[in-house]
């Protein structure tokens, strides 16, 4: 229950409380967050906002999101948010019903600024606020970034300003870490043993399919895992094996660190173009615009239909055998660097679309298409090869993307 302390000014009664909203309480102590209209809270029915007169919910585009907590183990007591004053944005951390562990494995993140939502499958148990009393030097910030391309942020951003509040997260496993500084997760699990196999991480959270990378495991399995790429299949809460699998016979004296690399999934809504007239959609060619990286790429994903889990040009392409679908030429790389040395141009001929493009901080990269669907709806992620990029281009390349162009027309009539 959300209510009002007014000052009354009377000796006998000098405190009213009034009630705001009965309906949409709080339940998570340390899930509030001040702004500037009100307090944002995590209830039993919302994520609110409650102010000096009224209540109401901000996560009308994420409706269901909220009963994603699991209540079991005082679930909705253990969510914990924190503000990022620089990013505009907010996190709230929470153990999922999907998913049985005794840790968050889930966190929210509300960007306040444009009023969107976004997922990212981690586990920190808390979360608090860090002020830098010095800045990276030119022999230190290489332990950071892995290179100097990397680090994009400018002398003078507010992220590099000293004393600014910063957000930390510590996880299960004692690990803390400065969120939004660098590439990537960072250092997060250690490794207490390997054996046959099997990685034992007490309490990892881990999930089957996700990506990690093993550094400074000493003993004769050290040079075998140390640098690599594995994805994991979870066995227990405790241990899991990797895939590819390193095999028996081999001795872990200690020393490793896990480091948990994120799948980007970024999805747009289906766009309905031509149901106004009872018709379909026919897509043709598209334009990207994308930060201009040195060698990146992601996978671009393509829906025709209403069915959101499954795009159209996923899979194998002509001229493979193994092709699933005979008329599928198109393929789902999608470069977010010049395309000369990707595609065998010649130096002259720097870009399909600009000329000028590795001078550019943005460039435009078009897909060729002629597809016709229900709906069009478009997906951006990084598959399994570019997911063990051993060169990391495109696991920690930043992906930020600007804008789309789409070529669509009314095509034939809706089945």
């Amino acid at each position: 229950m959300q209510t009002r302390l007014v000052y009354s000014g009377n000796d006998i009664v000098p405190f009213n409380f009034f009630i705001i909203n009965s309906e949409l309480g709080s339940g998570s102590t340390f899930s509030a967050v001040n702004m500037d209209k009100g307090v944002i809270t995590k209830g039993g029915r919302g994520f609110v906002i409650t102010g000096q007169t009224e209540t109401r919910r901000i996560d009308l585009q994420i409706p269901d999101e909220v009963f994603q907590v699991r209540l079991e183990d005082n679930g909705p007591e253990r969510v914990c948010s924190q503000r990022d004053y620089i990013n505009e944005w907010m996190y709230f951390t929470y153990p999922v019903n999907q998913i049985n562990y005794r840790f968050p494995t889930q966190t929210l993140q509300y960007n306040y600024r444009d009023d969107s939502w976004a997922v990212f499958r981690e586990s920190y148990t808390t979360y608090g606020s860090f002020r830098k009393q010095t800045g990276f030097t030119w022999a230190t910030v290489g332990t950071v970034y892995p290179t100097w391309s990397a680090w994009n942020a400018p002398w003078n951003a507010g992220a590099s300003t000293l004393l600014q509040p910063e957000v930390i997260a510590g996880n299960q496993q004692g690990f803390v870490m400065v969120r939004d500084d660098g590439t990537d997760e960072g250092n997060s699990l250690y490794i207490r043993d390997i054996s046959g196999g099997t990685v034992t991480s007490p309490d990892h959270c881990l999930t089957t399919g996700d990506y990690i990378i093993i550094s400074g495991a000493l003993g004769t399995v050290g040079p075998v895992v140390n640098g690599n790429i594995y994805s994991v299949r979870v066995l227990t809460a405790d241990t899991f094996t990797l895939n590819p699998p390193i095999g028996a016979g081999f001795t872990y004296l200690g020393g490793g660190l896990i480091k948990r690399m994120y799948i980007p999934f970024v999805q747009t809504k289906q766009f309905p173009v031509a149901w106004g007239i009872a018709r379909k959609t026919r897509l043709g060619p598209q334009q990207y615009l994308f930060t201009t990286t040195d060698e990146g790429q992601v996978t671009l994903l393509i829906y025709l239909s209403q069915n959101a889990d499954d795009p159209y040009n996923n899979g194998p392409i002509i001229p493979d055998s193994n092709s699933t679908n005979n008329g599928l030429i198109y393929s789902t790389v999608l470069y977010t660097c010049p395309e000369s040395t990707n595609l065998g141009l010649t130096p002259a001929n720097i870009n399909l679309n600009m000329v000028t493009a590795l001078a550019q901080a943005q460039t435009w990269h078009r897909m060729n298409t002629s597809l016709l669907g229900d709906t069009v709806q478009l997906g951006f992620t990084l598959n399994d090869e570019q997911m063990r990029d051993t060169d990391f281009a495109s696991q920690f390349t930043e992906i930020e993307l600007h804008g789309i162009i789409l070529d669509v027309n009314q095509s034939q009539v809706l089945a």
